[in-house]
């Protein structure tokens, strides 16, 4: 994303990078309304993991990204890839979790068959919930990963909340509920279930427990 996007806005604890390149504009170019409202998500992602969610913020990653101490989102085109979005992470970052690192996102300018404006505030609270996971552990299984961030995006947006899946998820009872096999790895449903009957506080409580690698 960095080779592709050129310019960028910056929000409070974000970076918001864009492409000026036809290919990879952002919605509604040269107005920068989505590129805005993309900024607006992740702060209000960061806002609810702060109130609600209490695991702490992603590891901002200094002078990469563009030099300065925020959190690098890469807005443009990952169609090609068959993403909505992506999180990667980057360096150990000592001081805190045991293996906690920093790292960076990317969301997609072309997010059909859904409305961009829509799946683009589900793509941005779940990619930023990883790189808040990053920041405990990014060497976690992808179930754990996928599922957790999936919850999160209900948690973040509950008014557009959609329990996706939830067909597959119960017509595959030959899986177990930490399979990866895609409709599992991506169903919170199971953290609904341990929320309804162990407390709102067991997804950050059990990722929490993910700072000392020994708890396992």
């Amino acid at each position: 994303g960095e080779a592709i996007c050129e310019a960028f806005i910056d929000t409070e604890h974000f970076r918001v990078h864009y492409s000026n390149d036809p290919a990879h504009q952002p919605p509604g170019y040269p107005d920068l309304q989505s590129v805005y409202a993309l900024g607006a998500a992740l702060e209000k992602a960061y806002d609810v993991h702060a109130a609600r969610i209490q695991l702490g913020q992603a590891l901002p990653d200094g002078a990469a990204g563009g030099g300065v101490n925020l959190i690098d989102c890469y807005l443009y085109n990952l169609r090609e890839n068959g993403q909505f979005g992506f999180a990667m992470e980057e360096e150990f970052v000592p001081g805190g979790c045991e293996h906690a690192h920093n790292g960076y996102m990317e969301v997609s300018t072309d997010l059909a068959p859904f409305e961009f404006s829509v799946q683009m505030l589900r793509t941005s609270a779940h990619e930023y919930h990883h790189l808040v996971q990053w920041g405990v552990d990014p060497f976690e299984s992808s179930w754990f990963c996928e599922s957790t961030a999936r919850r999160v995006e209900g948690l973040v947006w509950p008014e557009i909340e959609n329990p996706r899946g939830i067909d597959e998820w119960f017509f595959r009872p030959q899986l177990p509920l930490w399979s990866e096999e895609p409709y599992r790895e991506y169903s919170p449903h199971f953290w609904h279930f341990l929320e309804a009957t162990l407390g709102d506080d067991i997804l950050p409580a059990i990722w929490r427990r993910c700072c000392d690698s020994t708890w396992k």
